[in-house]
C-alpha cells in the first residue's frame, strides 16, 4: 500500500503523537510505502524531503501561529494540497483535526482516495471554560465536518470516542490504543550506570516523586507542587518534573514562592532515548492531569513497574485498570493523601506495578497496534 500520513510535526519533534506515529510507521514501512507530510521544524524554513527508518518525510515550509492557551502552535503549511495530490496514495491518515480543514479533505476526495482520521485529542472537558468552549466551537463548525468526510475514524481510547465522535459517525469508528516499547521502558535497578548518573546529576537523594508532561494547565503540575509542599514537611523527598511548555515561568515562580527550590527539579524536555532511565531513577509517578485522552507518560510509568498515581479521568482508567491509585482532579489535598498512602504502602504498590507491566505487555505492544492499523487500511482499499 501507499500511505500518506498527515501531521503538523514529526520526528525528531518529541511530542506524544509524533512518537506514536514513529512507532507505528517504522513498522509498517517494512512492507508498505510510507510518506509523512508535516511542517518544517522551525518557523518559515524551506521545504525539504528526507528519509528515516524507511519512511519518506516531506517537511513543508511552514508559518508558526501561536494561539494563547493552546498547548501547541498552529502551522500554516505551504503547498499542502499540491503535495497531497502529488503523492496519490491509497490511504491518507490525518492525525490532527485542528490542523487540517475541509479544503484538504476535498483535495483527497477529488482523487477518490481513502481518508482515515485518528482522534489523539478528545473533546476537552473541565480544563477551563475558554478551552472547553473553543474546542467545542471548532469541532461543531469544522472538526465534525472532517469526521463526517473520513472513511474510517480511530480513537486512542473508548473515552475519546464517546465524548468526541458524533453519533452519526460512530458506526465507522473504532478504538486502537497507543502502544509502548516495553523492552525500553522496563524496571532497572538504581545501580544501573545510566540510572545512577541521572540520580547523581540531579541530586536525587531521598524518595523521588516523578512527573513527565508538557507544562500546560491540563497536566495539573501546579496541584502536584502544592501537594508536594505538604508531603516534604514529613518526608525526605524530591520532586522531579520533566517537560517544557508555556507555564514554565509560572511554575518556576510557584516553586520559589513555596520555597521549594532545593526540592523540586525541572529538567526541561529530554531526549527520548534517555527517558526510560528517568522513570527508573524515581520511586513514584504522579499524573495529576485534568484532561488525558490516553496518557503516554502513564503507560511508560506502568511499563517501568513504577508505583503510579493518576487522576480518574479520560482514558486513564482504561490504561491503568486496578494497577495504581486514583486521585481527584483539581485537588492537591487528595494528591497529598494518596502520595502519603502509597509511600507507606510501597510494597503493596510494587505488587500492583508488577501486575501493571503484565497487562501492558499483553494489550499495548506496538507490533499489535501496528497490525491493527494495517488491517484497517487493507479493509478500506480491498
Amino acid at each position: 500500500m501507499e500511505i500518506s500520513v498527515l501531521n503538523p510535526f514529526f520526528y525528531p519533534y518529541g511530542g506524544g503523537t509524533e512518537n506514536v506515529l514513529l512507532e507505528i510507521y517504522r513498522r509498517l514501512a517494512k512492507k508498505h510505502n510510507i510518506t509523512i507530510i508535516s511542517g518544517s521544524l522551525k518557523d518559515n524554513q524551506k521545504t525539504t524531503c528526507d528519509e528515516i527508518f524507511g519512511i519518506k518525510i516531506i517537511r513543508l515550509k511552514a508559518h508558526y501561529i501561536s494561539i494563547p492557551g493552546a498547548p501547541l502552535p498552529f502551522l500554516r503549511m505551504e503547498d499542502l494540497n499540491k503535495t497531497i495530490l502529488n503523492e496519490h496514495s491509497d490511504i491518507y491518515h490525518i492525525n490532527n483535526r485542528y490542523q487540517y480543514f475541509m479544503n484538504n479533505v476535498k483535495t483527497i476526495a477529488s482523487i477518490n482516495k481513502k481518508i482515515v482520521l485518528t482522534i489523539h485529542n478528545s473533546l476537552p472537558k473541565n480544563i477551563d471554560f475558554a478551552t472547553d468552549i473553543a474546542a467545542l466551537f471548532y469541532d461543531k463548525f469544522e472538526g465534525r465536518k472532517v469526521m463526517h468526510a473520513a472513511n474510517a475514524i480511530t480513537c486512542v481510547s473508548k473515552y475519546a470516542m464517546t465524548v468526541t465522535i458524533p453519533q452519526i459517525d460512530k458506526q465507522k469508528s473504532s478504538v486502537i490504543y497507543n502502544g509502548i516499547d516495553y523492552n525500553r521502558y522496563k524496571k532497572r535497578e538504581k545501580n544501573n550506570e545510566m540510572v545512577s548518573n541521572i540520580i547523581d546529576k540531579n541530586n536525587l537523594d531521598g524518595f523521588v516523586i516523578f512527573n513527565n508532561g508538557r507544562l500546560v494547565t491540563q497536566k495539573g503540575q501546579v496541584y502536584l507542587i502544592y501537594a508536594f509542599k505538604e508531603f516534604v514537611k514529613k518526608h525526605d523527598a524530591k520532586l522531579l518534573i520533566v517537560g517544557n511548555g508555556p507555564l514554565k515561568n509560572n511554575i518556576l515562580h510557584l516553586i520559589k514562592k513555596l520555597k521549594l527550590e532545593n526540592k523540586v527539579i525541572l529538567t526541561g524536555g529530554l531526549r527520548e532515548d534517555i527517558m526510560p532511565y528517568y522513570y527508573n531513577a524515581s520511586d513514584m509517578f504522579v499524573l495529576p492531569s485534568l484532561y488525558e485522552p490516553f496518557g503516554m507518560a502513564l503507560i511508560e510509568s506502568l511499563s517501568s513497574e513504577l508505583p503510579t498515581i493518576a487522576t480518574k479521568i479520560g482514558g486513564i482508567p482504561e490504561i491503568m485498570g486496578n494497577n495504581g491509585l486514583y486521585i481527584k482532579p483539581n485537588s492537591h489535598i487528595d494528591i497529598y493523601n494518596k502520595m502519603t498512602y502509597a509511600y507507606k504502602q510501597i510494597d503493596v504498590m510494587g505488587k500492583k506495578s508488577e501486575e501493571a507491566r503484565k497487562r501492558i505487555i499483553k494489550k499495548f505492544d506496538w507490533n499489535l497496534i501496528s497490525k491493527k492499523y494495517e488491517s484497517l487500511f487493507y479493509d478500506l482499499v480491498k
